[in-house]
């Protein structure tokens, strides 16, 4: 469609996505130096790969610190008297570049829930 003169915001309307995502994909496709009869012929693991993968990062210091204290933090969230913000309190004392309570709690809510896997 781009290549066809559309605009990017016509493509987002027909394709139901933002306009900051098409011009995500347009910048992939055109750092992966293929043509679109290149692009066009991949399966869909190629396509992840080529598209989906290449925004991924590794996690920070910050988030390294705050896991390996994730043991500890879920274990005494479930003791009585214990909250998040007395054992972000803790981690801080420690850690005092590391995140500030909303991020703390947050990370931790969802790693409760399985979202994050620590591997200490």
């Amino acid at each position: 469609m781009f290549s066809n003169g559309r605009s990017i915001m016509s493509i987002s309307a027909q394709a139901d996505a933002s306009r900051n995502t098409v011009k995500k994909y347009l910048a992939s496709f055109k750092e992966s130096g293929f043509t679109f009869e290149e692009v066009d012929a991949l399966n869909d693991i190629e396509l992840e790969d080529l598209f989906g993968k290449s925004r991924e990062h590794a996690p920070s210091g910050r988030m390294h610190s705050l896991l390996r204290c994730f043991p500890h933090v879920d274990k005494e969230l479930k003791r009585t008297g214990v909250n998040r913000h007395i054992l972000w309190a803790d981690y801080y004392k420690e850690f005092p570049d590391g995140y500030q309570y909303s991020q703390f709690a947050s990370i931790t809510i969802n790693g409760r829930t399985g979202s994050i896997r620590p591997c200490i």
